[in-house]
């Protein structure tokens, strides 16, 4: 059957601006963000409902913005405090568990097995992010980014169990950071007239593929932690006005 849905939203955005000096600037930013709501794809009779709403965002953010060393480098940072209301989230509907006696029951149990989306109710989302940028010489340039997260629910949900409130979001790992540093000089070599040499390398702390803590047992699809990982990259640049090549070793370990 055919479904038809309207939604209008007013979303406001308020930022003031202090500076500080010619190379400091503050800042305040309130904003809000929705995404539309949409229909699920479902099969048989599934525990959430077939369609969802949209959700809402409140973002309070806070940031300061800064250069030094004569414009040589840059210093930023951003604190940000998002609330989530009527969070959109993929979840594995309970549905899809088998029943005991082996008969499926509708909304309960026994269902096609399915991801879907649902308003699984209130969230947060609060962190820190820095960033750091300096060409220390004429050839050498290094730089670094950092971001802290608490990603949170901040009430409990029911499913077919509880997810209790504080339970971290899916793919929101509590620290991620990178740094790099590029080398670059002049050259003469196959018509190009300067090369770089980069490397770059990044961290991931540890994330859980969903918030519902499942096992092998509750279904499906249970919850899994993945790991914290590092990953580094390598890359050679010969630069040319017309052209320019690279080479790169991408997952150096």
């Amino acid at each position: 059957p055919r479904r038809e849905a309207k939604e209008e939203e007013f979303i406001p955005k308020v930022a003031l601006r202090w500076t500080l000096s010619d190379d400091h600037m503050v800042y305040g930013l309130y904003t809000q963000g929705t995404r539309p709501g949409g229909v699920n794809r479902s099969r048989g009779e599934p525990f959430f409902p077939k369609a969802y709403t949209s959700d809402l965002m409140d973002n309070y953010e806070a940031g300061y913005r800064s250069s030094f060393g004569d414009g040589r480098g840059r210093f930023n940072a951003t604190f940000y405090h998002m609330v989530w209301t009527d969070y959109q989230l993929q979840l594995t509907d309970p549905a899809s568990s088998s029943c005991p006696d082996g008969d499926a029951i509708d909304n309960v149990c026994g269902q096609p097995w399915q991801k879907v989306v649902a308003n699984v109710g209130n969230a947060k989302s609060r962190g820190l992010e820095v960033q750091f940028d300096w060409a220390a010489t004429e050839h050498l340039s290094v730089g670094a980014n950092a971001t802290w997260l608490d990603a949170k629910l901040t009430e409990d949900v029911e499913i077919s169990i509880t997810v209790p409130k504080g339970s971290r979001l899916p793919l929101s790992p509590e620290f991620k950071g990178s740094m790099y540093a590029q080398y670059d000089w002049d050259v003469d070599w196959f018509g190009g007239s300067s090369a770089w040499l980069r490397l770059q390398w990044s961290y991931t702390g540890s994330m859980l593929n969903q918030v519902e803590p499942l096992t092998l047992d509750d279904g499906p699809a249970p919850q899994i932690r993945q790991p914290s990982y590092n990953i580094g990259d390598l890359r050679f640049g010969l630069d040319h006005g017309k052209w320019s090549m690279q080479l790169y070793v991408n997952n150096l370990t």
